[in-house]
């Protein structure tokens, strides 16, 4: 059997937050060695000698070591779809690395974020160093700021800064200051009645400071390149399977997912497009009209991309089995009783119904026994509150009427439990799913869960 489409938007999320944390973690240990690679009598010594461009080593080898952590995220991605692929399939799918049109891919990629990561961090340094020969600073003193400029934005930098700067006149505007230490409050407040801060204090303040600002980084990263990775990963898997003629890509189509980042809202030009589908081949259009070919799509302006946690699914379309007149018109309103009633409309493969009662569903609906997240459907309670009302929930008919939910079961739950119509999309099968539910392999789907 198929897996459930929220099953298969589950095992993304799962995926993207793998993803993200395998490049988080990655970025801070290249900071970490860097730091200690470039010790700051090496550092002081090169800038007396006037080798400023490579006072910092290794800069291409850390970049290097964090663009092939992206592509083995990029390779397990490939993987894992490859699984997926295969369920849907019905048949073993394995995603060929050594594809020519894979390797060429991730060695565009990598390439590319050695690039851009090398070429920041080497702005970053002559920065720091411009800015050390315009204030007299020795040697030694801007070898430290050079150290303690490493895996930081131009920008962060900037920040970091400004806030050593606050402290040290104690100014009040240093609590204002997200990434702080919190702890260290009553001495600024102190330092703003006349009680200067130890430099000490400061220093240690200006560090922390400093760290949260490069775990920040670390995790914008993770979250924007590893999204990035593993839609490529994923779509590469599918590619393999059209070019290798196992599927049509007129047979596939994409959907957008919307998720709730932890402690935040997602963009609202996002949200719009939960539920979006599209063909194979075509992108997704924005909010903003902005076209995405997936969630982080390094080609899409940064304000669609940056820290997006959206995800997209793969599906292979499921075509009816039901013979009906072509020239009969689909039901627009009432529920068919079985799939006999069905009618689907000519060039579909599906008949969708509008404003269906969720109650007119109860006892007929069923799914695989998987457990149901509140926050997901908290959310699509909330879409509907809005009058954004969700996309249809996708069913597959029996002859007798019983239906196995394949795609929409936390918006099902959210209209069940609000009393809210729901639009439903039918696709008609001989298949007779009662010895499923006979053995329990499917459940029915309830106000309360996956179980009754």
């Amino acid at each position: 059997m198929a897996p459930v489409a929220d099953e298969v938007a589950d095992r993304v999320h799962e995926l993207l937050d793998r993803s993200e944390s395998r490049i988080r973690r990655r970025y801070v240990d290249l900071v970490r060695w860097l730091r200690e690679h470039n010790d700051l009598a090496a550092v002081t010594a090169a800038l007396e000698a006037g080798h400023t461009d490579d006072a910092i080593t290794m800069i291409d080898a850390a970049a290097r070591a964090l663009a092939a952590e992206v592509t083995q995220v990029y390779t397990l991605a490939a993987q894992d779809e490859a699984q997926v692929a295969s369920l849907e399939l019905r048949t073993r799918v394995v995603y060929d690395q050594v594809n020519e049109r894979a390797v060429a891919a991730a060695r565009a990629n990598a390439l590319e974020m050695v690039r851009e990561v090398t070429q920041e961090q080497r702005d970053v340094l002559r920065q720091v160093i411009a800015e050390g020969v315009r204030d007299g600073l020795n040697p030694l003193s801007v070898a430290r700021d050079l150290r303690a400029s490493i895996g930081l934005t131009r920008k962060q930098l900037e920040y970091v800064d400004n806030y050593r700067r606050e402290l040290e006149r104690g100014d009040l505007a240093a609590l204002n200051r997200a990434l702080r230490d919190a702890r260290h409050d009553r001495s600024v407040t102190a330092a703003a009645n006349g009680r200067a801060i130890p430099q000490s204090t400061i220093d240690l303040m200006v560090d922390r400071y400093r760290q949260r600002w490069i775990n920040y980084r670390a995790e914008v990263i993770g979250r924007t390149e590893g999204l990035r990775a593993a839609h490529t990963g994923m779509m590469a898997t599918w590619q393999q399977i059209i070019d290798d003629g196992r599927i049509q890509a007129t047979d596939l189509y994409r959907t957008w997912l919307v998720t709730l980042p932890r402690g935040k809202n997602p963009r609202d030009f996002h949200t719009d497009m939960h539920g979006q589908e599209v063909p194979w081949g075509q992108p997704f259009v924005s909010g903003l009209g902005n076209q995405l070919e997936y969630p982080g799509d390094p080609s899409a302006p940064a304000e669609e991309t940056v820290q997006c946690r959206c995800a997209q699914t793969v599906r292979v379309r499921q075509r009816t089995q039901v013979q009906v007149p072509a020239d009969v018109a689909p039901e627009s309103r009432g529920f068919p009783a079985s799939s006999r009633d069905v009618r689907v409309p000519r060039g579909e493969d599906f008949a969708t119904f509008d404003g269906v009662d969720p109650d007119q569903l109860a006892g007929r609906l069923y799914g695989l026994p998987t457990g149901m997240q509140e926050e997901r459907i908290a959310t699509q309670e909330r879409l509907f509150r809005e009058g954004r009302t969700p996309g249809p929930i996708k069913v597959v008919m029996d002859p007798d009427g019983d239906m196995e939910i394949v795609d929409g079961r936390h918006r099902f739950l959210a209209a069940q439990r609000l009393g809210r119509p729901i639009d439903v999309r039918v696709d008609t099968t001989h298949r007779d799913l009662t010895p499923q539910i006979d053995q329990g392999i499917l459940v029915p789907v309830t106000a309360e869960g996956a179980r009754p």
